[in-house]
């Protein structure tokens, strides 16, 4: 884990997450950005854990993708439902987003020591 101005970095399983905290118009919340191995900068995945609309982006190579919402009902705490799911099944999203050679690739246990390790100043950062 890398901190950076804005929030932290975690390079593991071939992908890198950005956290950082984010306002959005009258919203705010954490933000999880997934991207490829490095080198490639383009932004593959996104989960905005924002207080009012929580969603995320399954982003495919055309830019364009899937917006998902997140119910209160599926995801109580939309940042423990992230970390969640990208301890879990990063490489399953990462497939219904069209990236399959990467899907492939992700090592999932990696990503998920990686995120379990850095797990206590994620929940800070998603404090504001």
């Amino acid at each position: 884990m890398k901190k950076s101005a804005e929030g932290m970095v975690i390079e593991a399983g071939a992908v890198r997450i950005e956290i950082a905290y984010r306002r959005r118009g009258t919203d705010k919340g954490l933000s999880f950005e997934v991207y490829g191995p490095d080198g490639e900068d383009s932004e593959l995945l996104r989960f905005d854990c924002f207080e009012k609309r929580p969603h995320y982006h399954l982003i495919k190579d055309s830019g364009m993708g899937k917006i998902a919402r997140l119910s209160k009902e599926t995801a109580p705490d939309p940042v423990r439902w992230t970390l969640d799911r990208l301890k879990r099944d990063l490489a399953t999203l990462l497939w219904k987003a069209g990236h399959r050679k990467l899907s492939r690739e992700v090592g999932q246990q990696a990503v998920a020591r990686a995120l379990s390790k850095a797990e206590k100043a994620i929940l800070r950062l998603a404090r504001g």
